[in-house]
């Protein structure tokens, strides 16, 4: 909850302090929600309630770039797709957003709140259920979602994006619920 985030190295686990290098107070307050490292180990990322995403340098933990309000609220997760190179949030505003880790930019955005409201009215606030807890890129770099009520989303990719992906295919976000019955879970797809 000190917006700080700590670097060790071992084993034996030791803290990495104050050598000008590592950035322990990135993000400007609360809680840091997911730390995630990318494929090689070159680059560390770390999201929060403040709504940023800060990129570390994978060995030394000296802060890349802090990119501010890519969310209007908290994030709470966060994935790196196959290559390495683009980074994907998730947060309570309702929105997936895929970041460029090099140039620092969103790339696309995917408002997965449409897509769980089926049509209905959307109020100023985001649903509860609406917020998104988790997100990750599945085989084939598919982007995904988790949502608070349970509801998981198969995000499509833009050919603009550059990105090769199985989800080039799909023509909509495909919104997944299951409905339990006794022992069995069925899945529904709108």
């Amino acid at each position: 909850e000190d917006a700080s985030v700590f670097f060790h190295k071992g084993p034996p686990f030791q803290r990495i302090v104050g050598d000008g290098v590592v950035s322990e107070k990135c993000h400007e307050r609360g809680a840091v929600h997911s730390l995630r490292y990318n494929k090689d180990g070159s680059m560390l990322a770390s999201v929060g309630t403040d709504g940023s995403v800060c990129f570390y340098e994978g060995k030394g933990m000296g802060l890349i770039q802090r990119l501010e309000k890519v969310h209007q609220s908290s994030i709470f997760a966060c994935a790196w797709n196959r290559g390495g190179r683009h980074l994907l949030t998730c947060g309570a505003d309702g929105f997936v957003r895929l970041l460029d880790a090099k140039s620092g930019t969103v790339v696309h955005e995917w408002d997965v709140v449409t897509s769980q409201l089926l049509g209905q009215e959307k109020g100023e606030k985001v649903p509860l259920g609406a917020m998104l807890l988790g997100c990750t890129f599945i085989e084939g770099d598919v982007p995904v979602a988790v949502g608070f009520n349970g509801q998981i989303a198969l995000l499509p990719m833009p050919s603009s994006v550059g990105l090769e992906s199985a989800a080039n295919a799909l023509d909509k976000t495909w919104i997944i619920t299951y409905w339990a019955s006794g022992a069995h879970a069925y899945p529904y797809f709108f």
